[in-house]
């Protein structure tokens, strides 16, 4: 018979423990949301920049992208947004953008 490996305590606690916002806990192993954040938002930054889209404001957390900013009218608005998800697929876009003039 062969013998088991035994896992320890954290490898244990992190697929079965949630965090406090509801989250599992990730593989030790896993690249952090931190760094792939920050890596989409590179990515949304610069493709919005390529795009002459510079009056948007990007965050990024958890995977979900935040845009933020004052823009001229709803048609640009959609335009930013379909930009994002060209860029960005899979990630869920959260549109907190202001139509009009920014007071």
């Amino acid at each position: 018979m062969k013998p088991r490996s035994l896992e320890t305590y954290d490898a244990i606690t992190r697929r079965t423990v949630l965090e406090p916002d509801g989250s599992l806990r990730p593989d030790a192993g896993a690249p952090s949301t931190e760094k792939l954040d920050h890596e989409l938002q590179a990515v949304v930054a610069d493709v919005l920049l390529a795009n002459g889209m510079t009056e948007v404001g990007v965050e990024v957390d958890h995977g979900r992208i935040i845009l933020r900013g004052w823009v001229r009218d709803a048609g640009h608005v959609a335009r930013i947004v379909r930009t994002v998800a060209r860029a960005a697929p899979d990630a869920d876009i959260d549109d907190r953008m202001h139509v009009g003039p920014n007071s």
